[in-house]
């Protein structure tokens, strides 16, 4: 039977939203402990998340701390966070949201009520340990071997007290539980246990350790361990040549050691392969390093194909520079996302036949008589490492069987990308088989015909396990079928890449179009990376993909509609049914990151994505920081399959901060509202014709500057006074621009500080000056400088090789240099330098720009954090004279005459309610002011009288703010006025 999907909307009205605020609550088959909303109307994160959180009656006592955040190429934000309930963590309560240009467009995730729940435990950790050991039954355990336990950064348990979720019929039942990372090594397993904290009862099991066979003996007896190493340091990394088992002869990356020999180190990706030695499978192998060494780096099969099967190790080792190699295709770096080491170590235990990932190495046995190191196997067991890092599926029932089942797709992907033939919707037909190249028989699955190893290839259907909540989860019953009902999965996926007609086994009929290896791995990559909470179901799985394949190609694309049949193939969900009218709001075509008047002039483009229907009306509405404007009509004739440019009213705006600027489209007989909207920022600027001498950053009124950050949360520049250990001075006066004031900055962040504009025309020789103190994690936290000309292209200011400029010249994308540097645009500034430092960049190439900004960036990666950056007294100079500086000046706040010999004009009293003077030169009868708002928009010229020396004007009659006042001399000198 198909999942039956109900749809319930809520209407909901948020205060501040000028159009009618709907999200849609979709409970497509979804358990009671998981939602999903969208949200068809701009809402913040704050009140998404209240939202959210409501539709589960949650009280206030839960909260929420972000754990990961993702950006796809579609510029969507996709932030994760974990609940907490009264400081404890909720097991598996997840929230993602998901953002667009600023705004929440949809939030999913499993969340729980544990209102009402006793959180004091009745049994101490120790005796809930003593209990957890007692259900696992081994003999031993790593944190006996204090020697590998402290080379794994392992340690015995304490037990971490959490609320744990008991799922039983599509609910949960919450128990205060003690969870425990144990390790076993005889027998070998590794788990998160979890025991009640009440009774001391075993409550579940969630196995870290993945098999690649199931079905494997483990050994129980122990055995002498050996070790050995190759002394000396390394010199470099070379290429050699490697006859591997399963894979023919190819090129692998390996270490030149101090003594002339070659190991099996591939340090520029960190993928280092060892010899396990026979050792047994508890684990203990592990904190040995026992290279494999070659005389010459040709890795021949006549030294390696022997008894010992030491050829294993080449099969490892390329496999694993591979699977690196591929992830780096889809953004990621490495396993974790983070540079995480690949160790892998071969030869473990005897003719033991498995491979496992154990959390954080791989091991392999050798089989009997073929070692498990060929290429599917090895990103295979690789792909669970991924899993953990981005959804976390549990291993169990539907959840579990998606996670055998993501390894079994990115096993095949990473086969084809590595050593494929065909095209990519024809791949050879071994990429679809699982460890074809040793299996005895011929292959352990099969993705393109699951049920010819007694696999189900249709939900629910012939071969399907019973994964419903009345299976309790153990390795006898293969944690209610992970490893078979993956075929669920794995033919989704075959058929998304491929193509397929048939019926399935509910009697469906389908027909689908395949779309290719590189999309669909893309697909299926951003689903289980941004989607998928830990209990997620196929359905869930169904409904991500859907919405990834949409974003990434368009709700009426050939690509949604293949990824939504092909699930329907596979007996989940409905199959995709064209709209016959559907209008997509595609981008902005027009709107500029920073205006320096104030104007800006927006257009968008729009697409006629229905099959049938041509579109000769659209009502555009739009909002401007949740302010709605008048709507207006575009009447016209848009075509099936055509885009057309639609100019927006010009906006203005007097003050210097950002915009968002929300545009929605609608048309009649619409049939899909969800790309009917789009949002983005604009930022205003000022424009400084005259800059005053030095930007002291002292008073914020007149001297603060445009600033803003990626993603949610609070900005990160501020004006302040640093008070930190290190960083607690200014150069002058008393505050500068810094990234916060106290506490160190936080992880995970880009931030911008934007300079006015600067009309470089009337320059000779400009030069940008400025003094900077840092303290930041070396070459994984920086700061730069960019500029640009267009208010939408940005530059990367100079380079590591400019006279005064920056201290690091590491770029992680190249790989030559440096592969640590994740954000390291290969020119920055990064390290320690807390004693301030004058830096100066040579601005002639820009003479001729008439509207230049600058801006520094810095970028913060996902983990340890410093004290970060002061920026103080920024100028332009020009020929070593700092701009403002004239035969008549502005003295602001200095109230004498002249100032080391030059007249000064200044303005008293200021900040004013309104009257105020202007001093200027006694030779003057009268003078001409211009008065402009802090956007350089002209608010008056007059011919004022001056008497005594000076001209008075008034404010009276203008709103508070900073405004600027022009007095045009002989050279024209510009003062700035407050009024309060």
């Amino acid at each position: 039977m198909k999942k039956v999907f109900c749809w319930k909307q809520v209407i909901i009205i948020v205060f501040f939203l000028p159009l009618s605020a709907i999200c849609q609550t979709v409970n497509d088959g979804l358990e009671s402990y998981q939602k999903v909303l969208k949200f068809n109307t701009a809402t913040t994160l704050s009140d998404a998340k209240k939202i959210f959180v409501h539709e589960f009656e949650l009280d206030d006592k839960s909260t929420f701390v972000e754990i990961q955040t993702n950006i796809d190429k579609k510029g969507i934000i996709h932030q994760k966070f974990q609940q907490y309930y009264q400081g404890i963590k909720v097991e598996y309560g997840t929230m993602i949201v998901h953002i667009n240009g600023g705004n929440v467009t949809s939030i999913n995730g499993e969340l729980y009520n544990p209102g009402g729940l006793d959180l004091t435990s009745n049994i101490s950790s120790t005796l809930a340990l003593q209990k957890a050991m007692s259900h696992v039954d081994a003999k031993s355990y790593l944190w006996m071997d204090a020697e590998a336990s402290k080379s794994m950064q392992y340690k015995k348990p304490e037990g971490e007290l959490v609320i744990f979720p008991v799922l039983d019929n599509g609910k949960s039942t919450l128990k205060l539980a003690y969870k425990f990372d144990v390790y076993a090594t005889i027998p070998v397993s590794r788990g998160y246990v979890y025991m009640n904290a009440k009774d001391g009862t075993f409550l579940y099991n969630d196995a870290i350790i993945k098999h690649f066979n199931d079905n494997a003996d483990f050994f129980s007896e122990s055995y002498p361990l050996k070790s050995k190493s190759i002394g000396g340091s390394i010199t470099t990394a070379m290429a050699g040549t490697a006859d591997t088992r399963y894979s023919g002869n190819r090129i692998i990356d390996t270490r030149a050691e101090v003594n002339g020999k070659f190991t099996l180190n591939d340090d520029s990706r960190n993928v280092h392969t060892y010899d396990a030695q026979n050792s047994p499978t508890d684990g203990t192998y592990q904190f040995t390093k026992v290279d494999f060494v070659d005389d010459d780096n040709a890795w021949t099969s006549a030294e390696y194909d022997n008894t010992a099967r030491d050829n294993a190790a080449l099969d490892a080792h390329w496999g694993a520079t591979k699977v690196f190699d591929f992830w780096k295709t889809l953004g990621r770096n490495s396993i974790n996302n983070n540079g995480m080491e690949i160790r892998s170590y071969v030869h473990v235990g005897t003719d033991y036949f498995n491979a496992f990932w154990n959390g954080s190495v791989m091991s392999y046995g050798d089989g009997t008589p073929n070692p498990l190191t060929s290429i599917d196997i090895v990103s295979h067991e690789m792909a669970h490492g991924v899993t953990t890092w981005t959804a976390n599926l549990v291993y169990a029932r539907e959840s579990g069987a998606m996670n055998e089942g993501f390894s079994d797709i990115f096993g095949a992907a990473v086969e084809f990308f590595a050593k494929g033939t065909g095209t990519e919707t024809t791949p050879n037909e071994e990429t679809w088989l699982l460890a074809e190249d040793f299996w005895p028989g011929g292959f352990l699955r099969s993705m393109s015909n699951p049920k010819s190893k007694g696999d189900p290839d249709t939900y629910n259907g012939t071969n399907y396990t019973d994964a419903t909540s009345s299976c309790i989860p153990s390795s006898t019953n293969d944690y209610c079928g992970v490893h078979s009902n993956s075929g669920v999965l794995n033919h989704w996926f075959y058929i998304l890449v491929r193509g397929k007609s048939g019926t399935n086994d509910a009697g469906d009929v389908y027909n689908v179009t395949g779309i290719g290896m590189t999309k669909a791995q893309e697909i299926a990559y951003l689903t289980l990376r941004d989607y998928l909470s830990p209990n997620a179901t196929f359905i869930d799985a169904r409904n991500a993909a859907i919405e990834v394949a949409a974003s990434l190609y368009g709700s009426n694309s050939a690509e949604r509609k293949a990824t939504q049949d092909a699930f329907y193939a596979v007996n989940v969900g409905e199959e995709f049914i064209p709209f016959a009218t559907d209008l997509k709001l595609v981008e902005f075509t027009e709107l500029v990151d920073i205006s320096c008047d104030g104007i800006v002039n927006p257009k968008i483009k729009v697409r006629n994505s229905g099959v049938t229907n041509v579109i000769n009306t659209i009502q555009i509405k739009y909002a401007i920081d949740g302010v709605a404007q008048n709507p207006f009509n575009w009447d016209g004739s848009l075509a099936v399959d055509q885009e057309m440019e639609i100019t927006l009213p010009t906006l203005t705006a007097t003050s210097i901060e950002s915009h968002y600027l929300f545009v929605e489209t609608v048309v009649s007989g619409d049939e899909d509202s969800s790309n009917n909207s789009i949002i983005s920022k604009y930022s205003v600027n000022r424009t400084d014709e005259t800059p005053t001498a030095v930007n002291t950053f002292d008073n914020f009124l007149m001297d603060y500057w445009l600033t803003y950050k990626e993603g949610a949360g609070s900005n990160l520049w501020v004006i302040g006074v640093p008070n930190k250990t290190n960083l607690n001075s200014v150069t002058s006066g008393t505050k500068a621009y810094l990234s916060g004031t106290t506490a160190n900055y936080p992880n995970a962040t880009k931030a911008y500080l934007i300079s006015p504009c600067y009309d470089l025309t009337s320059m000779s020789n400009p030069l940008m000056k400025f003094n900077m103190a840092f303290k930041l994690q070396e070459n994984f936290d920086i700061v730069y400088v960019e500029y640009s000309t267009d208010a939408k292209k940005w530059n990367l200011l100079g380079s590591a090789a400019d006279p005064n400029w920056y201290n690091s010249n590491r770029n992680f994308e190249s790989g030559e240099i440096s592969t640590d540097c994740q954000n390291c645009p290969g020119a920055q500034w990064t390290g320690s330098s807390v004693v301030f430092k004058e830096y100066s960049y040579d601005l002639s190439a820009f003479v001729n720009e008439p509207n230049i900004i600058f801006r520094f960036v810095f970028h913060s990666d996902a983990s340890i954090t410093d004290e970060g950056v002061v920026i103080d007294d920024f100028v332009i100079e020009n020929e070593g004279v700092a701009l403002g500086v004239k035969t008549v000046v502005s003295c602001e706040g200095i109230y004498s005459k002249t100032i080391d010999g030059f007249e000064c004009l200044f303005v008293y009293p200021n900040p004013t309610q309104g009257a105020f003077e202007i001093t200027v030169p006694t030779s003057q009868t009268e003078v001409v002011i211009e008065l402009y708002s802090i956007l350089s928009q002209l608010i008056s010229v007059k011919t004022y009288p001056v008497v005594y020396g000076k001209a008075q004007l008034s404010l009276e009659n203008k709103p508070a703010g900073l405004y600027i006042a022009k007095v045009l001399l002989d050279q024209p000198v510009t003062l700035k006025i407050i009024k309060l």
